[in-house]
């Protein structure tokens, strides 16, 4: 049973609701009511799965609020209720309770959203969830990688494992992979290592970071676009293109970041199919 809180003051919402369950040939198996979740009866249903509310008319709330709390969800599981919680990717961690599974779901590498299982609904931890076709990575308390200086390629995660803390458990995946560094969620490998769960990029240049050394090395290699992302670096992404002055005829991924604890750039290209930059 899958119920709206909002439904009590849109009734549109509970007969979407009703024509979802016809289209899923499911109708005769849902009941759709317009009214406030917290005044209804649910001891007698054996799972329930809330979409709270993340905004009023008149603004959006902050992260982890919503209307009903999650509080008041959490609650439902402590009166034996199998609960599922719809939330927003941005929610505070650690306003989830021990034993609740917490997924958060991306769609073509864009975080969407988080859900929160009840320990009787939960397999797992933490688990990243990609769409449209569903792939899932879950945690593993053993995993370990090490770290070593950038090699080959770089795989950039998708936010789903960033977001959920599973980077070893993505390394450990594809094996013979490691971490550029403890804190940092970029994998690296000598081989082209393939993954639904990371977009992989063959390394060109790999270097301490340097403004004059990256100017360098982006004429050399004819690079007239650069798609700047960063991630541990303290670099303004806004200042750097405009100092960079491009006039070349390829395109580029240049990632700002930390390497074995230091400041470093590496000059990326999308692989071919053979593994070698275009």
């Amino acid at each position: 049973m899958r119920i709206d809180p909002r439904d009590h003051s849109d009734p549109v919402h509970a007969r979407l609701s009703q024509l979802n369950a016809v289209a899923n040939d499911v109708g005769m198996a849902v009941t759709t009511l317009c009214a406030d979740v917290r005044d209804l009866a649910l001891d007698d249903i054996p799972a329930v799965f809330i979409d709270p509310a993340r905004r009023s008319s008149e603004r959006r709330f902050t992260a982890g609020a919503s209307e009903p709390s999650l509080a008041w969800c959490f609650s439902l599981a402590e009166r034996g209720i199998g609960v599922g919680v719809k939330a927003a990717p941005g929610l505070p961690t650690d306003v989830v309770p021990a034993g609740w599974e917490l997924e958060f779901v991306s769609e073509h590498r864009e975080l969407k959203e988080s859900a929160l299982w009840s320990p009787s609904l939960a397999s797992t931890a933490r688990r990243a969830t990609l769409l449209p076709r569903g792939e899932t990575l879950v945690d593993r308390a053993d995993a370990r990688l090490g770290v070593d200086v950038p090699g080959r390629y770089l795989v950039d995660p998708d936010p789903a494992v960033t977001r959920a803390g599973l980077v070893k458990e993505l390394g450990e995946s594809l094996g013979a992979c490691w971490q550029i560094d403890e804190t940092i969620a970029f994998l690296s490998a000598n081989e082209d290592l393939r993954s639904p769960f990371g977009r992989t990029l063959a390394v060109e240049s790999s270097e301490p970071w340097s403004l004059a050394r990256l100017k360098e090395v982006l004429r050399a290699l004819d690079v007239g676009v650069a798609d700047i992302r960063k991630r541990g670096s303290a670099v303004d992404v806004d200042e750097l293109q405009r100092r960079l002055k491009l006039s070349g005829s390829r395109t580029a991924t240049v990632v700002l970041t930390r390497a074995s604890g230091k400041p470093w750039m590496l000059v990326c290209f999308e692989p071919t199919e053979s593994g070698h930059p275009k």
